[in-house]
């Protein structure tokens, strides 16, 4: 069964004092020694380490923990950082590495497959040069309506925390009905993980490309624990879905 961002669309709602915010999160990942290990709704998809020639002491990984990077496109267009954590499950080091991506671009709300209304339907792949459409893509695509200038902690990113870093895009919508209004302003978010032995930084440097696909045509119904509900079949909108934008990404570390 296809992988599906799900947004449970509950029947019955009570509004207290607050409107509703829809948001989009980000893709948390994980791995095994040798290869990185996509992990979302139960569904893995490993992708091979370019560096398995690579032996790594436990001091090589140390010097890499907490180190922060800036991202940048070559058309101006995103801003974002890049962030590692080394992490152990297990008695196994990993290196997580934390993305967070500011996209500056005009993007159209278009009706879904399934509803007449509009609305931002978008996805993420965050790959190498020369890839496109790998799996099913790296995460949703967020609106960002509050606090446009403010960039999330990137390290609490690489250890998975989401939406700590990332509802303050959306607060000042509550009550009303701006988390439906258009946005020139996005954000991306997802953390992925390394064997900590075959590790090196070219492993981040090397996806230097960020691709934007329109799912609004990939809408599922499906019923979660009873209730009715949509999802976003990422897997058919990385596959099919027109891409709507491609960047070019450059780090500099801090």
């Amino acid at each position: 069964m296809n992988k599906k961002t799900t947004i449970i669309v509950i029947i019955i709602l009570i509004i207290v004092g607050v409107g509703i915010a829809i948001f989009h999160t980000g893709r948390d990942t994980d791995n095994n020694t040798n290869s990185t290990v996509a992990m979302n709704n139960n569904n893995t998809t490993p992708a091979s380490n370019t560096n398995e020639g690579t032996t790594n002491t436990a001091s090589d990984v140390q010097q890499y923990d907490g180190k922060i990077f800036n991202i940048s496109s070559t058309d101006g267009k995103v801003e974002g950082l890049a962030g590692i954590k080394i992490a152990e499950t297990d008695g196994t080091e990993y290196v997580r590495v934390g993305f967070f991506f500011k996209i500056n671009d005009l993007f159209t709300q278009t009706p879904t497959n399934l509803r007449a209304s509009n609305q931002y339907s978008l996805l993420g792949g965050h790959v190498k040069t020369g890839e496109t459409r790998v799996d099913d893509g790296t995460g949703t695509i967020g609106a960002i309506y509050c606090d446009k200038d403010v960039m999330p902690d990137v390290l609490e990113i690489a250890s998975g925390n989401f939406n700590d870093q990332t509802m303050r895009y959306i607060e000042c919508t509550y009550g009303t009905t701006d988390a439906w209004a258009d946005t020139d302003t996005f954000y991306h978010v997802y953390s992925t993980a390394f064997g900590a032995s075959v590790f090196t930084l070219e492993d981040i440097y090397e996806l230097n490309k960020l691709e934007i696909y329109d799912g609004s045509q990939c809408w599922v119904e499906e019923a979660i624990e009873g209730l009715e509900s949509e999802g976003l079949d990422d897997d058919a909108a990385v596959a099919n879905g027109p891409i709507l934008a491609t960047y070019i990404l450059e780090y500099e570390e801090e």
